[in-house]
């Protein structure tokens, strides 16, 4: 019987293993988007930016300027796709590429310290 216990136990630990935390290292390679001028949206370009990603599902976080804000990350096949309520990233993990896009300039009147933008982003998995 402990044998029988044994076997079972083993076989359903892979269902309960959560995913491996992993942490990216990423450089934004070109970014664009729009900032609030005299009432009108300007379309331009942005410094690129380094930003650090830990993906742990709903306990990941994204480090920009220094500071980690909340991110929620899901992960299918070999695409990380993670979220906030004004930003999105979405990470190929083979590949090391993705994009992020923030639109926080939106819930804040688009002030020139909250621009909307795009940007390509070339990840290392640390």
């Amino acid at each position: 019987m402990k044998k029988l216990i044994t076997i079972i136990m083993l076989l359903l630990t892979p269902l309960a293993t959560a995913q491996e935390k992993q942490i990216w290292a990423c450089q934004g390679t070109k970014s664009t988007g729009f900032s609030l001028k005299d009432g009108d949206w300007i379309e331009q370009t942005f410094y690129s930016q380094v930003y650090e990603l830990t993906v742990d599902g709903l306990n990941s976080s994204l480090r920009e300027n220094g500071v980690d804000q909340p991110i929620e990350c899901r992960t299918r096949l070999s695409i990380h796709s993670c979220s906030s309520f004004t930003s999105l990233l979405v990470l190929k993990s083979t590949t090391g590429l993705g994009g992020y896009s923030k639109i926080s300039g939106v819930t804040k009147n688009g002030t020139a310290d909250e621009p909307i933008t795009t940007s390509m982003l070339k990840c290392t998995k640390l």
